[in-house]
């Protein structure tokens, strides 16, 4: 009803913990069962339905995620594919929504389909909630991880690249800025002029060393994080 009512999401978390959600579902992943089947349930009218559904409250969830932890992903996708057991491609659009929000990584969906999609379908179990959408979901989760594979080795290339010019612009600023100071001409009466020149180069050839320093320090915080992100995409 919280939802329905087109509440915010911080509404709706409050109302949740007001309501003691987290107490009678048995932990923080029984509030994200709830939460995600209420939005599918709002979603349900029409694909332009589940978009917004999920656009409004990607916070909400965000957040539910954050307090369940790892378990909140797989509780997703096993909502997603209980709600449309007979439509996979319904359960596919749901994934790809999530995983445009940032709710769900590829790795994840990869996990979960091989530990409870595909065994069903592998030694014959009948369990069609899981199993009707596991191919799909499998092959689309691989796709993605090849696909931002791809991504993230470009941009590494790329940052790569950035580093490397960042740091021979700061070596060159470097000695630019050592020259300066060695120039600097010994004071006397005659020549303060020259002394406020000198200084005002030796000034700006600091500043420009700090500058590329800077931005050669970010430049390598963000190629660190696409080797780490590349790193942690399943092998």
């Amino acid at each position: 009803a919280v939802i329905r009512g087109k509440a915010t999401w911080e509404g709706a978390l409050q109302w949740m913990e007001q309501q003691g959600v987290e107490q009678q579902m048995g932990g923080p992943e029984g509030v994200v069962q709830v939460a995600m089947l209420a939005l599918l349930a709002a979603g349900s009218k029409s694909p332009s339905h589940l978009n917004v559904a999920l656009e409004r409250y990607a916070q909400l969830l965000a957040e539910l995620l954050n307090r369940a932890g790892p378990g909140g992903a797989e509780v997703l996708l096993h909502q997603a594919s209980q709600f449309y057991v007979s439509l996979p491609q319904k359960v596919l659009m749901v994934v790809d929504r999530l995983m445009g929000l940032n709710l769900l990584q590829a790795e994840a969906v990869v996990r979960w389909v091989l530990r409870s999609a595909l065994p069903p379908l592998v030694y014959g179990e009948e369990d069609p909630t899981t199993a009707s959408s596991g191919w799909e979901l499998l092959h689309y989760a691989i796709d993605r991880v090849l696909q931002r594979t791809l991504e993230l080795q470009g941009r590494i290339a790329k940052g790569e690249e950035e580093v490397e010019v960042l740091s021979v612009k700061a070596r060159q600023a470097s000695d630019r800025a050592a020259a300066a100071s060695e120039d600097m001409p010994v004071p006397n009466e005659s020549n303060e002029l020259d002394i406020r020149r000198a200084l005002s180069r030796v000034e700006a050839a600091n500043n420009e060393e700090s500058q590329i320093s800077i931005r050669l320090s970010h430049a390598q915080a963000e190629l660190d994080r696409y080797r780490g992100l590349l790193a942690a995409l399943p092998a």
